[in-house]
């Protein structure tokens, strides 16, 4: 028997954390299924036609039927202007790596930055908490999760995020906007946040995937803009900003002033641009048609207003179902429900999850997914039209009526 790397032993029977199997209904259920607790943007009807025809022309051009390096530089550079001109960020397109998306991107920053027996702290609820790291349980890496106070607008507890700091922390990873919560980080508590990084000598890891779509005229703050020495590493997604993320086109950027990982940045971008791994293997024509679409950005706007408007018809809908509360979203495309009968008539959040698919067909995520903090809350996404979202908000109140004493 040939033996494998003992650094993925396990790896093949391992079963990553995940939300309960929802299996289709068989025939004869009487409604339509509506899935809202995840989804892309071309999932619900929005259809960037001015990018995917550059995309398609692209792709029929044979000059663009070559091997991608030779347009990387050229892809970098647009990311930094959009960068400066959307988020006023300052990045050099050399500290600027690109990735499958911001999987690949965190694959290979993970790879690079972790050990086995390593911690990472993390702001919970978030996304950070749950994807990036359940998906490669072979770097043995301990997520520590600091449940922020939802009753102060999500804010993190800075006190409560110092303790969970140890010997073995190796970074702190924060996500703004927050996925799933919508909140935005303002520039007081993201000071507080990179004090607390530079005082312990930890580097940041930033998801802000999202950092462009927030409403009523709340900017979230790039983390790197106020990081002044201490290392920041911020991870983005071309494809997610403009609707398509089956484009897998993701970067993450170093803001490094004093070098103090200098070695991790020219690790990461080594392994990243190795044969056959993440940012090696990104097609050519997608490449220049994101060039091309990272340099006019037109499509932005439009896409943020009517969000924020399907955003305020969900958040007044949600709190008018007896039992259910939600706080208003400043940025992100979801909304983060907290439902008082978790925890009483139903024990679980995933056994109520389980019941509102199996009786009416509404498919939402378990809270627990994104950390401590996400107990007795679901996930929901803002992007189906107001149509859809009223018909699922029916049925939940009338699952609710139905159920709750």
């Amino acid at each position: 028997m040939v033996r494998i790397n003992l650094r993925y032993a396990g790896l093949a029977d391992a079963r990553v954390s995940t939300d309960p199997l929802l299996k289709p209904h068989g025939k004869g259920f009487p409604k339509e299924e509506i899935s809202i607790g995840a989804g892309d943007a071309g999932d619900w009807g929005f259809k960037n036609e001015r990018l995917w025809g550059y995309l398609s022309r692209i792709a029929l051009d044979p000059k663009y039927s070559v091997y991608p390096s030779r347009y990387r530089q050229g892809l970098l550079e647009a990311i930094t202007h959009f960068e400066k001109k959307y988020r006023k960020s300052d990045y050099l397109p050399e500290h600027v790596i690109l990735g499958a998306g911001v999987a690949g991107c965190f694959s290979s920053l993970h790879d690079a930055l972790f050990e086995p027996g390593d911690e990472v702290v993390t702001i919970t609820p978030s996304y950070y908490y749950w994807f990036p790291l359940d998906h490669a349980p072979y770097l043995g890496v301990r997520k520590v999760g600091s449940q922020a106070l939802e009753k102060e607008d999500w804010r993190p507890d800075i006190d409560d995020l110092r303790k969970r700091i140890t010997k073995k922390t190796k970074a702190v990873a924060l996500t703004t906007p927050v996925n799933p919560t919508g909140k935005v980080y303002g520039e007081k508590e993201l000071k507080e946040m990179i004090n607390l990084a530079g005082e312990f000598n930890l580097p940041l890891i930033c998801d802000e995937i999202e950092g462009i779509l927030t409403y009523d005229g709340v900017e979230s703050i790039a983390t790197s803009r106020l990081a002044n020495d201490v290392p920041c590493i911020t991870v983005s997604s071309v494809s997610k900003v403009f609707g398509s993320p089956g484009w897998a086109l993701g970067y993450m950027c170093f803001h490094d002033p004093r070098g103090r990982v200098a070695e991790i940045e020219r690790t990461v971008k080594a392994l990243a641009y190795s044969y056959g791994h993440s940012g090696h293997t990104l097609a050519t024509p997608i490449m220049v048609a994101a060039t091309k679409g990272l340099d006019e950005g037109w499509w932005i706007p439009d896409m943020v207003e009517k969000v924020q408007k399907q955003r305020e018809f969900a958040c007044k809908r949600l709190n008018g179902i007896e039992g259910v509360s939600c706080t208003k979203s400043r940025g992100t495309l979801w909304l983060f429900p907290k439902l008082d009968a978790i925890g009483k008539t139903w024990k679980t959040t995933e056994d109520f999850v389980v019941a509102l698919w199996e009786e009416e067909g509404v498919g939402v995520q378990s809270g627990n997914s994104f950390g401590p903090g996400g107990f007795g809350h679901f996930r929901v996404t803002n992007l189906p039209p107001t149509e859809t979202l009223g018909e699922a908000y029916d049925r939940l109140e009338h699952f609710l009526a139905k159920n709750v004493g």
